[in-house]
Formats: structure tokens, C-alpha cells, sequence
């Protein structure tokens, strides 16, 4: 492979392929609902992947940072940004692994 193209895809492929952001955004917002005993309906099932998959490209690969992009997943489908308290105990652990 070229260095020409190896130099533009692979940070570009680190970048896109944050696929363990958007299953923690998926995951944790369906638990914060049930937490909360809201029911979620399919469209905002929906909304959550379309979101969670939008803010893991656009996420940069920084220690942290799948918090802040919860927060927006939550406030999209109008859960309480309170539930990431409930996520923040074990997010230093599962951080490590999905970042």
C-alpha cells in the first residue's frame, strides 16, 4: 500500500470506526430509560441509533468523550441528562476498552 494512501486512511478509518461509542450510546440510553421507567417508541428507537452512529463518527478517539456525546443522545430523545450519573461509575472502566 502507498504511504500516499495509508497516511490518509488509517487515521481517517480510526476515526469512523468508533463502533464501541455508538453501542455504549445505544445501550446506555435504552438502560437510563428503563431506569426511569420511561417507555421509549420505535421512532425513538430509531433516533437513538441514527444519533448514536452521527456522534460516533464525528466523536474524536479521546479518552472520555462518549459521555458528552451521551448527553446529546439523551437530549435528542428527551430523557433526563440526569441518568448519566447512573453510567458514570463504571464509564472509567468501559472507556478504557471502547476507546
Amino acid at each position: 500500500v502507498a504511504n500516499r494512501v495509508s497516511s490518509f486512511t488509517i487515521p481517517l478509518g480510526a476515526t469512523v470506526n468508533m463502533d464501541g461509542t455508538a453501542i455504549m450510546q445505544g445501550v446506555a440510553t435504552a438502560f437510563i430509560a428503563q431506569a426511569f421507567n420511561i417507555d421509549l417508541t420505535m421512532g425513538d428507537y430509531l433516533m437513538v441509533i441514527m444519533t448514536a452512529t452521527l456522534a460516533s463518527i464525528g466523536t474524536a478517539g479521546v479518552p472520555g468523550v462518549g459521555l458528552v456525546m451521551l448527553a446529546m443522545v439523551l437530549n435528542q430523545v428527551g430523557l433526563p441528562l440526569e441518568g448519566i450519573a447512573l453510567i458514570m461509575g463504571v464509564d472509567r472502566l468501559l472507556d478504557m476498552i471502547r476507546t
